[in-house]
C-alpha cells in the first residue's frame, strides 16, 4: 500500500510537468493562434472599427461683418485709428441724458428767474487704444429730434446719425494720450434749453427725452496713427452752473445731468463704427479685393471685432465622401463621428500679433443673424454645455474648436449647412482685437481633425 501511494504521487507530479511544458512549447510554436476566437458571437451591425483622420482640404473666405449691437456694452467708444493689418476704424457715440436728481422736480428747480452762468460735459476715460502722443477732435453735435426706439429695443454698430443732428456741432473736445478724462464747453444758448421745466418733463423721463433727445459725438478720421477711447457712461455728465434771484436769499449752483445708461436709467447710449480697409498695409493687412470675394478659396483670411471681419468657413462635400469611401471599401456601412477638432493657426505669431489677437473665437451658421452650430452655446457654462473651447493657445499659435455635433450632422445628412462663420466670440466683439489665419495652400491650413467608428 505504501508503495502504491509512492508511485500515484510520482505519476501525478509527472503529468503536471507534461502539461507545464505543453503549454510552454504551444507558446513558442509556429501554430497560428485564432485571434478572433468568440467574434462569431456578435452580430454583424455591432462590429466596429476606430479611426482617425484630417480633413485638410477645409476652404476659407474672409467676409465683412454687416453689424453688431452696441448699446448693451455700459459704455461707448469715440475715436479714430488706423492699424496696418485692418485699416481705418472710426467710433462715434449717441448719448443721451438725464437729470440725476430724479425725474420728481417741480417748476422750482432752478429757482427764480434763473440764468445760466457756464456749461461743461464731462467725459470719464476709463481706457484706450492708439498712440499717447496723439490727440483725437471729436466734434459736439446737439440732436435735433428723438430716437426712433425705445430702450427695449436694439441699437447697432451702422446706424444712421446724421438725419437726427443739427448740421452744425455745438462744440469740439481734443483728447491727448492716455487721459482720464475729456472736458468740452457748451454754448449757453445750449444749456438754457433745460431751463423750461413745463409739461412735467423733469416728472417723466420719457418726456425729457422727446425735449432733449440728446448728444452725438463724431470722431474726425484719422490717416495714420490715431486712438480709440472707451467711454465710462456711468461717470460721464453734463454740468450746469447758474445763478438765480431766489428771496430772501439767492443761490448759485449746478444742476447735473447723466450719460448713464444703466437699467435704472432710460438714457440710451450706442456706439457706431465704421471701417475702411484701403488704409491698411499692402504687406502685412487685409485685401480689401479679397473681402466678400468667395469666386476661391483664400491663403490667408482675417477675423476682427467691433463689427470688422470674420472668415467663412466651408467643409467640402468630397471630403465627406472620402472618409465615407474608405469606411465602404473596407466593408462598413456607416460612419459615427467620436469628435471633431477645427484647427486654425496664427499667421505671423509674432507677439505683437498674438497680442492682438481674440482671446476666443466663436462659430455661428450665421453671425450676422446669430445662428449658433450646435456644438457652441456662449452663455451660461454648467455641466451640460457643449465642450467647445476657442480660446487662443499662445504656445501652440492656434485656436481649437469642438464641432463634432456639427460634422456629424453633415454625415448624417441632419443639415445641409457646409459653410459657418468663424469669429470673436460671443462678449468678446467689443474688445478691440483682430487675427490673420492660415488658410488653404499654406503649411499650416485650417483643418479638422476627427475621430470616428466604423460601423457594419
Amino acid at each position: 500500500m505504501k508503495r502504491y501511494f509512492q508511485n500515484s504521487r510520482n505519476g501525478s507530479f509527472g503529468f503536471v510537468l507534461l502539461f507545464f511544458a505543453g503549454v510552454f512549447f504551444s507558446m513558442f510554436s509556429c501554430t497560428k493562434v485564432e485571434d478572433e476566437l468568440g467574434t462569431d458571437f456578435i452580430p454583424v451591425q455591432d462590429m466596429m472599427k476606430l479611426r482617425m483622420d484630417t480633413m485638410k482640404k477645409v476652404y476659407s473666405y474672409t467676409r465683412s461683418v454687416d453689424s453688431i449691437v452696441t448699446d448693451e456694452w455700459g459704455y461707448t467708444y469715440m475715436g479714430s485709428m488706423v492699424q496696418s493689418m485692418f485699416g481705418q476704424t472710426n467710433c462715434d457715440f449717441i448719448g443721451q441724458v438725464v437729470f440725476a436728481g430724479g425725474f420728481s422736480s417741480s417748476d422750482s428747480l432752478w429757482g427764480d428767474q434763473p440764468a445760466i452762468d457756464s456749461a461743461f460735459i464731462s467725459l470719464a476715460i476709463s481706457g484706450y487704444w492708439g498712440d499717447t502722443l496723439e490727440n483725437v477732435v471729436v466734434d459736439v453735435y446737439r440732436m435735433n429730434k428723438p430716437l426712433p426706439y425705445l430702450k427695449d429695443s436694439s441699437y447697432y454698430s451702422n446706424f444712421d446719425a446724421e438725419p437726427y443732428i443739427d448740421p452744425t456741432p455745438i462744440a469740439t473736445m481734443n483728447v491727448t494720450g492716455n487721459t482720464e478724462s475729456a472736458y468740452v464747453k457748451i454754448p449757453n444758448e445750449v444749456a438754457e434749453r433745460y431751463l423750461d421745466t413745463t409739461d412735467m418733463i423733469y416728472v417723466y423721463d420719457t418726456l425729457f427725452h422727446k425735449r432733449h433727445p440728446g448728444y452725438f459725438f463724431k470722431a474726425r478720421k484719422t490717416m495714420q496713427g490715431g486712438n480709440i477711447y472707451s467711454v465710462d457712461l456711468t461717470n460721464s455728465n453734463i454740468f450746469v452752473y447758474y445763478h438765480n434771484k431766489n428771496v430772501p436769499v439767492a443761490d448759485t449752483s449746478y444742476v447735473m445731468f447723466a450719460f448713464d445708461n444703466g437699467d435704472e436709467s432710460y438714457n440710451e447710449a450706442f456706439t457706431m463704427i465704421s471701417h475702411d480697409f484701403t488704409y491698411a498695409s499692402a504687406l502685412n493687412g487685409v485685401n480689401p479685393k479679397e473681402i466678400d470675394n468667395t469666386s476661391e478659396p483664400q491663403k490667408l483670411t482675417y477675423i476682427q471685432s467691433l463689427g470688422g471681419l470674420m472668415t467663412e468657413v466651408e467643409v467640402l462635400q468630397e471630403e465627406i465622401d472620402r472618409i465615407k469611401k474608405q469606411a465602404e471599401a473596407e466593408g462598413y456601412s456607416r460612419v459615427s463621428i467620436n469628435n471633431a477638432t477645427l484647427i486654425a493657426t496664427i499667421n505671423n505669431p509674432i507677439p505683437e500679433r498674438l497680442d492682438w489677437s481674440p482671446s476666443r473665437l466663436g462659430i455661428f451658421y450665421n453671425y450676422n443673424d446669430f445662428t449658433l452650430i450646435p456644438d457652441y452655446y456662449p452663455y451660461d457654462v454648467d455641466d451640460t454645455t457643449p465642450m467647445f473651447g476657442g480660446y487662443i493657445n499662445r504656445a501652440k499659435m492656434r485656436y481649437s474648436m469642438n464641432i463634432t455635433t456639427w460634422i456629424q450632422q453633415l454625415f448624417t445628412g441632419a443639415t445641409e449647412e457646409k459653410k459657418v462663420d468663424l469669429t470673436v466670440g460671443y462678449g468678446f466683439e467689443s474688445i478691440m482685437a483682430g487675427v490673420a489665419l492660415e488658410g488653404v495652400g499654406s503649411e499650416t491650413p485650417l483643418q479638422i481633425a476627427i475621430t470616428y467608428t466604423m460601423v457594419k
